[in-house]
């Protein structure tokens, strides 16, 4: 009986051949973290997270402008009446001009006439007011005005866009 093992089972001791792929310019390349990286890193993720913290803690965002408080309500008709116009690049500029003409006060009158949150003329109002869709109502209404401004606002040619309230958007 051959109690040797054929010569495929048999154990053979292999050269191992140990290639580098990495050569001393490929090594030279890796970048090994240095402090200054790290310490960037930590403090980027600190920022991030106190900035994640402040928002959901409401401290940030649209519900807060500056440190002066928090907005009037009336701001968030003025974002909805700027999508529903299709006004929606001039929401901020909207904002800007009820804070410059009526300082958000929707019963604002102006000495040459002008009346409401956005001192619509009452020639301009009669027919801007149409042609947003409020036809018949109130200048001093503040969504009526907030829909006919951003409708205005939103008009090609020369009876569109911020001309209107020229003080307010420089």
């Amino acid at each position: 009986m051959n109690t040797r093992t054929p010569l495929a089972f048999r154990y053979q001791p292999t050269r191992t051949v140990t290639t580098h792929f990495l050569t001393p310019a490929l090594l030279s390349r890796r970048r090994r973290p240095d402090r200054i990286g790290i310490v960037a890193r930590i403090i980027g993720a600190i920022f991030v997270s106190a900035l994640v913290i402040a928002f959901v803690a409401g401290l940030l965002g649209p519900d807060r402008a500056s440190a002066a408080g928090p907005l009037p309500p009336i701001v968030h008709v003025i974002y909805h009446a700027s999508y529903e116009q299709h006004a929606e690049p001039y929401a901020d500029l909207l904002i800007r001009i009820a804070e410059c003409e009526s300082t958000f006060n929707s019963f604002a009158r102006g000495r040459d006439g002008s009346e409401g949150l956005f001192q619509f003329q009452p020639g301009t109002w009669a027919w801007a007011s149409v042609g947003a869709g409020f036809a018949g109502a109130s200048s001093y209404d503040p969504i009526a005005a907030a829909y006919t401004a951003a409708w205005l606002i939103s008009l090609p040619g020369p009876n569109g866009g911020p001309h209107h309230w020229r003080n307010c958007w420089r």
